[in-house]
């Protein structure tokens, strides 16, 4: 459930730093380091669209698929023949987590959440990395590559498709 949380904050805080988004779409490696430095690497594609989707597509090491839709969180995880869906309160309200954003130094931005700092590092106002502390003292680490910005997405990536015979597990 800690890498759902830190999944769904990640997703609000995309839209943070003081560049003006309407989508990304992004390959991205995921590194979560725990405690004792031992630390798990994801990768896979993200795809984001104002004002509240978003698909991260894990293919390695497992293949996982999260969709955000509003106030929603559907995964479908393969491996377990299974979906959980789950209600996650309210829109996001990106313009409030845009106002909470400072920089800190040239290409270095900082917005907080739910009284957990995310820091947001640019490379010439193309999104980089996103990094923050998880509540079980995880540190997250999520590199983007091959970003493109403000390009057209098409809503068929935050289509989503549950095979009949998967459980579906629901949750509020």
């Amino acid at each position: 459930m800690k890498f759902l949380l830190g999944i769904l904050l990640t997703c609000k805080i995309l839209f943070a730093f003081p560049i003006e988004l309407s989508t990304i779409q992004s390959d991205f490696i995921q590194t979560i380091v725990d405690d004792h430095n031992k630390s798990i690497v994801y990768e896979g594609k993200l795809w984001t669209k104002k004002p509240s989707q978003a698909h991260w597509n894990y293919s390695k090491p497992i293949e996982k698929d999260i969709y955000m839709l509003h106030s929603k969180v559907t995964i479908i995880e393969p491996d377990l023949e299974q979906v959980i869906i789950k209600k996650i309160g309210e829109n996001i309200d990106i313009i409030a987590i845009i106002s909470h954003s400072k920089k800190l130094a040239p290409e270095h931005y900082v917005a907080t959440y739910n009284e957990k700092d995310y820091h947001i590092y640019l490379d010439k106002k193309i999104l980089k990395s996103l990094q923050y502390v998880d509540d079980f003292g995880n540190k997250t680490i999520i590199d983007f590559k091959n970003i493109r910005q403000n390009i057209d997405i098409n809503d068929s990536n935050f289509e989503l498709i549950i095979p009949e015979n998967y459980d579906v597990i629901s949750g509020s």
